[in-house]
């Protein structure tokens, strides 16, 4: 799976964080958000494709239908499929004509099979390349054309970065992790650590700080590279003088920094 980095505005990360993060709180002190996106599943691919299919993205257009909407898709379709999955481009014949799908890793995927009305055979197959299949003008134009109504990735993580909570470090060339939460998405987390210190330091910050809860052992920001620093005496920020509503975990807390 190849994860991907985006910017992410503040009500877009409030959102994902409202979504995701155990706190559910929106994050403070915004300086900058990112974003990692990955490709959606397959199951996900297949139902919009069966909604964006129409005789305008079709190879044969004059006899495409509503009932048969799958009729004429098979080199697009394919193509979109490998946007989203790798593999290979595979073809064989049906019917005297070219038909295209997908060989994955997982075995064969075929979402235009339906416009047939007996089954495909594929003993016969052979691969195509990419630029075999987009050598004909009109693919282009339609594979463009789907692509156009069809959303490929989605967003799985988020950090947001901003001033330091605690006043004492708020010192001009520090900034903090506010919150960094994914879907579960693997590798996820650790690449947003990484990204949000480079962007700390393009930004001309010298110090990125975060904290985690004392028993989380701080996988994805050993992995980036950070290390524990510190470790706080936890309790409650509200005070006489600030009478505050605690709605974040009070107790202890490791202290990481972004290194390198």
């Amino acid at each position: 799976m190849t994860l991907e980095l985006q910017p992410i505005s503040y009500p877009e990360a409030c959102a994902f964080i409202r979504d995701h993060h155990r706190h559910h709180l929106p994050p403070q002190g915004w300086k900058f958000g990112i974003a990692v996106n990955a490709p959606i599943a397959l199951d996900e691919l297949e139902g919009q494709l069966c909604r964006a299919w129409s005789a305008e993205t079709s190879a044969h257009q004059v006899g495409w239908t509503d009932d048969n909407p799958a009729r004429g898709q098979c080199a697009v379709t394919a193509l979109i499929v490998q946007d989203v999955a790798g593999g290979e481009l595979m073809r064989c014949m049906v019917n005297g004509q070219s038909h295209y799908y997908n060989l994955l890793p997982t075995g064969d995927v075929d979402y235009t099979a339906r416009q047939f009305d007996r089954p495909v055979d594929y003993s016969r197959s052979e691969p195509r390349s990419r630029d075999y299949v987009l050598a004909h003008p009109d693919t282009v134009r339609r594979y463009e054309l789907l692509s156009s109504r069809l959303v490929l990735r989605r967003v799985v993580g988020v950090v947001t970065v901003g001033r330091p909570v605690a006043r004492m470090l708020d010192n001009g060339y520090t900034l903090e992790v506010t919150r960094c939460c994914t879907d579960g998405t693997p590798h996820a987390c650790s690449k947003l650590y990484a990204a949000a210190w480079r962007a700390t330091r393009a930004l001309g910050y010298r110090r990125l700080i975060t904290y985690t809860l004392a028993e989380e052992p701080g996988t994805s920001l050993t992995a980036a590279g950070w290390r524990v620093v510190g470790q706080t005496s936890g309790g409650s920020w509200s005070c006489p003088s600030r009478p505050r509503v605690d709605l974040a975990p009070l107790g202890q807390k490791k202290l990481w920094e972004a290194q390198g």
